[in-house]
């Protein structure tokens, strides 16, 4: 399991914590509703939201697990955002991994994650993890 190996060297923090500051804008949209001609509407991740997945990938947030069979210890942390709170870094890899996936299976998870907050409570446990290391 890649969360072994993971322990062994320094998270990149930085990187997907400068989306903070733009998702805590009042005036943020996490994803649009667009409707083409002759179609249902849909969601579409605004170019930030795009952005903060690409960023998550290239700096080693996202990695390969079986997501899917930590639903359920998932769904705990998105329901209780102190738990979310508390999580380690290892923790919100999994969140982070599991959203990304799910997203893929489901368009609108992760703009789902964002509207209850979820995203913003992992970014600030990000940020506080980030700040007890030292910076």
């Amino acid at each position: 399991m890649f969360w072994k190996s993971r322990k062994a060297r320094r998270y990149d923090f930085d990187a997907p914590l400068q989306f903070l500051p733009v998702f805590e804008a009042p005036d943020f949209r996490f994803a649009e509703w667009r409707t083409g001609e002759g179609s249902f509407p849909r969601r579409f991740l605004t170019p930030d939201a795009l952005a903060f997945i690409r960023t998550l990938e290239d700096h080693g947030w996202i990695e390969p697990f079986d997501w899917q069979s930590w639903q359920e210890e998932a769904r705990e942390y998105i329901r209780d955002h102190e738990l979310t709170a508390c999580a380690d870094a290892a923790t919100i890899a999994k969140l982070l991994t599991t959203h990304v996936g799910a997203e893929r299976l489901c368009e609108g998870h992760l703009s789902d994650m964002f509207e209850n907050g979820h995203l913003l409570v992992i970014l600030r446990r990000l940020r506080e993890l980030r700040d007890e290391a030292g910076g």
